[in-house]
């Protein structure tokens, strides 16, 4: 080759590296061109983390990951600092859709994303089901079965959907009116009933500890009762409201009931814990008959016509419902309002987050949030329930409308809707991600919800 030919072969290598080279180690930075801006910018990317195996990723429309067995979450990096459009797809489920603006220098994080299939299966669990009550340990599932002429209860396991019946008038000589259910103690396999026809002052209690056996006690305690409990500091005993003042009688040999406490406006027990509302308006709580009371507020709640409430903790909080307000205990002894007109709310299965419902709107709050609720979305009708179905997705009940929605409130919610039901009532399974529905007298369960 001659010399000429190999200089210009050189000269023309030198000068294709001097203009791609700082080209390359610009891309290599995270460099693009946005000829938009008609500016050099640093890219972001995304990372992208769903919980539903086996999806598609696409990004402004075009197909860009796939998961699978090998790799269940996706990073797309060198990416435009715009909004981009992420799509997530799989046959047969809802899509999840969203716009995300990203910034240079930055990974926006999508996780926990759950695509709900479009028909889940819905089975039959029973029939002539005139109501259902979960226990507090989210394990069984309490079931009052009705007949024409007789009624039965019915415990079913969480675990495993099987089921047995503990209790039914049918097997008794003596008629027993039409009860409805007041309260079950897992603990001490208790169920206090009171009768619904003739004489609203008599109640029942079952227990089925010793199952098969059963042990029927009836009680008569007398008038104008607001309220009645069994005894969580003595499994012999009953424990009740009346007139501003709290009594006990014995389940077993009844008499004449005894004074426990006065000046009670109403009581509410948590974990084996008394808490009561005074007249004046203080909190008080009794963890045991003998270690006295200790009032938890300093400065008196305000008390109107309503008196019932509810504690819960809550990030090592108390936090207290009452009068369609929700409260803190702060420091210095006050109950201080964080959110009012409230209708229920629930706390997440990873003890981090509180999803509150008012007529039309969900509210959230999440750690680290400074205003400590954020609105999360409204609608045209009032919501009636909602659970968690996990940390990261509510499942909640609009007119006949079943609706589960994300939590995520960056750009669009998304939410699914199934309609099948007719004025159902609802428990999801943390424990089998199942779901209850109750409608029609009939208790239906679904297929597994989350994978």
């Amino acid at each position: 080759m001659e010399k000429r030919i190999r200089k210009t072969l050189f000269l023309t290598g030198l000068i294709i590296f001097i203009l791609t080279a700082p080209v390359l180690i610009l891309r290599s930075q995270g460099f693009r061109i946005d000829y938009n801006q008609k500016k050099l910018v640093r890219t972001g990317g995304i990372f992208i983390n769903p919980t539903t195996p086996n999806v598609e990723i696409y990004l402004d429309e075009k197909l860009k990951k796939e998961t699978g067995v090998l790799s269940s979450s996706a990073f797309i990096k060198n990416l435009l600092p715009k909004t981009h459009s992420i799509e997530i797809k799989k046959t047969g489920y809802f899509s999840w859709q969203k716009d995300l603006i990203i910034k240079e220098k930055e990974v926006a994080e999508i996780k926990d994303i759950l695509l709900i299939k479009q028909n889940p299966q819905f089975d039959i669990l029973l029939e002539n089901i005139e109501d259902f009550f979960v226990s507090e340990d989210k394990k069984q599932i309490l079931i009052k079965k009705q007949t024409e002429n007789n009624w039965s209860l019915i415990l079913l396991d969480i675990a495993t959907n099987k089921y047995q019946e503990i209790f039914s008038t049918n097997k008794l000589e003596n008629i027993i009116f039409d009860v409805e259910i007041k309260e079950w103690d897992i603990i001490e396999n208790k169920i206090l009933l009171q009768e619904k026809i003739q004489n609203k002052n008599a109640f029942i209690i079952i227990d089925y500890s010793s199952f098969p056996e059963i042990e029927f006690f009836s009680l008569t305690p007398g008038s104008n009762i607001e309220k009645i409990t069994l005894n969580p500091f003595n499994e012999k005993e009953i424990l009740f409201l009346k007139e501003n003042r709290l009594f006990t009688m014995d389940i077993i040999q009844e008499g004449n009931p005894i004074l426990f406490l006065s000046d009670v406006s109403w009581f509410e027990i948590k974990n084996k814990t008394l808490f009561l509302i005074t007249p004046s308006g203080f909190i008080l709580k009794i963890i045991n008959k003998n270690n006295g009371k200790e009032i938890l507020n300093k400065t008196p709640l305000i008390q109107d016509v309503q008196k019932e409430f509810s504690v819960f903790n809550f990030k090592e909080n108390l936090l207290l419902n009452f009068a369609n307000k929700l409260y803190k205990l702060n420091k210095q002894g006050t109950f201080e309002e964080i959110f009012s007109q409230i209708k229920g709310f629930k706390i997440s299965p990873d003890f981090e987050k509180i999803v509150i419902w008012k007529n039309q709107e969900i509210w959230l709050s999440e750690k680290n949030n400074k205003e400590y609720f954020s609105f999360l979305n409204r609608f045209s009708k009032n919501i009636k329930s909602s659970f968690w179905l996990d940390s990261s997705h509510i499942i909640f009940i609009i007119d006949n409308e079943i609706k589960i929605s994300e939590i995520d409130n960056r750009d669009k919610i998304n939410i699914v809707t199934f309609n099948n039901f007719k004025n159902p009532k609802i428990f999801f399974s943390e424990n089998n991600k199942q779901l209850y529905i109750f409608s029609e007298n009939t208790l239906f369960i679904s297929e597994k919800l989350l994978p």
